[in-house]
């Protein structure tokens, strides 16, 4: 949150009265807190702070948004002049954690904020979550994937019936977007996944509108991005969308909608005409990117999710159903976001 948008918070209660004392006083009074999110509607600057959330939530730890501004530094008059506002707080723990992921400029900036931070308040603790951490802590998660599903949490999501009734109603959306591209273009149209994780959708689909007597192409393919550079290869297709070709993305799950983006903007300028993107699921305002899915079954939980072609995990990945999934923290993850 920037210090305007603060200003004009009327539920934020931090600010100092300018009649209290100056800075090196202001650790005295109670600490600037103001109403945190808790778990759940957080509306996040940056992909790896939802990726953190959901990854907190797989390991049972509780978390705030922004809960707490601190003062780092006032004008003459007592008004604010620089301010911190740590992405979360995790009460199990008692520690404020700070994602620092991006630019080498940026990282130190925040290094300098959380240096003052930690001069003016110390008894609050402090992690700041570079890169690496990060990643370690995506490989801790991941390894607690790959260790098999003894020790995890599952609780049902969606059931196969569930599932079932909406690939039902994905298909009778394509069918129709059939008749449409056939008026249009009088061609047919390419269903189009970008994942491994909507093979199933997509194999489901087509054996539904098989069902129906219509015989739809498909295309299966690995999109990786890498900076700017985004690269696009055809697996178990023989030819990508030729430009002018009509296409039916299906996905299964969009969160971020970064993915989806990527997909979108490289179909496009190839000149594939994007008739309808269509998701089983979707995490209800959660996109970062502006790229959403036109017709969604589900809404999806913030939650690690499993089952249905969802997850790195192959126990998990060839579940009929999907299912939320948690773990009980353990000490490298414990240690990981105390530590200094």
């Amino acid at each position: 949150m920037t210090t305007e948008e603060r200003r004009s918070d009327k539920t934020f209660s931090g600010w100092p009265d300018p009649t209290e004392p100056m800075l090196n006083e202001v650790v005295q009074q109670p600490l600037p807190r103001r109403a945190g999110v808790w778990g759940k509607n957080a509306s996040f600057a940056h992909p790896a702070e939802r990726e953190v959330s959901r990854i907190l939530d797989f390991f049972g730890l509780r978390w705030s948004y922004e809960p707490t501004a601190f003062l780092l530094r006032s004008h003459p008059d007592g008004r604010p002049a620089e301010m911190m506002t740590p992405d979360f707080y995790l009460p199990d723990l008692d520690v404020y954690l700070e994602v620092t992921t991006m630019r080498q400029s940026l990282v130190s900036r925040k290094n300098r904020k959380a240096r003052l931070l930690r001069e003016h308040y110390p008894g609050v603790r402090l992690k700041l979550l570079y890169r690496a951490d990060y990643q370690r802590l995506v490989g801790l998660y991941r390894g607690v994937l790959g260790q098999g599903t003894h020790d995890l949490t599952l609780t049902m999501f969606l059931s196969p019936d569930s599932i079932s009734s909406a690939v039902m109603d994905i298909t009778t959306r394509v069918l129709a977007r059939c008749e449409r591209s056939l008026t249009l273009t009088d061609r047919l149209p390419m269903l189009v996944v970008s994942n491994r994780g909507a093979l199933p959708l997509l194999h489901d689909c087509l054996r539904q509108l098989r069902a129906c007597g219509m015989d739809l192409q498909s295309c299966e393919l690995s999109f990786t991005v890498s900076g700017s550079t985004s690269r696009v290869t055809p697996i178990r297709s023989r030819t990508l969308p030729a430009p002018g070709q009509p296409v039916i993305l299906l996905e299964t799950l969009v969160s971020t909608g970064m993915h989806l983006a990527h997909v979108q903007r490289w179909l496009a300028k190839r000149g594939v005409v994007i008739l309808d993107t269509i998701a089983l699921c979707a995490r209800n305002g959660s996109s970062l990117m502006g790229s959403r899915a036109n017709y969604v079954a589900f809404e999806a939980p913030n939650h690690v999710l499993a089952g249905y072609g969802l997850q790195l995990q192959s126990e998990l990945a060839k579940r009929p159903d999907i299912v939320t999934v948690s773990a009980p923290a353990f000490d490298p993850v414990i240690n990981l976001l105390t530590g200094s």
